[in-house]
């Protein structure tokens, strides 16, 4: 991997780099859309609500079944991964029954 154009083969320095790059992403995204906002629109709602023309607010589920469930966490992936719930697929398939 080339590191400031310099080639490496250190894992810690690849991590590092890494660590670097995805820890800095949101603020270059925040920076990028908020640089010159006044006080009263840095708020990311008042983005979100100036640049899409629909904003809503509503969420609708469609009806479902047990077994339509069942068969939805059994076609997962067997991760110890987590999302934000911080619950894995692995755990979520051993508990659905």
């Amino acid at each position: 991997m080339n590191i400031k154009d310099k080639p490496s083969r250190n894992p810690l320095v690849i991590a590092n780099e890494f660590n670097n790059y995805f820890s800095s992403v949101a603020g270059n995204l925040f920076h990028k859309n908020f640089t010159g906002a006044t006080k009263s629109n840095n708020d990311p709602l008042t983005y979100i609500r100036r640049n899409f023309s629909q904003v809503s607010s509503s969420l609708c589920l469609k009806k479902t079944t047990t077994h339509k469930m069942d068969k939805i966490i059994h076609s997962l992936k067997r991760k110890d991964s987590h999302g934000y719930d911080e619950i894995s697929t692995r755990i979520l398939k051993i508990s659905a029954p």
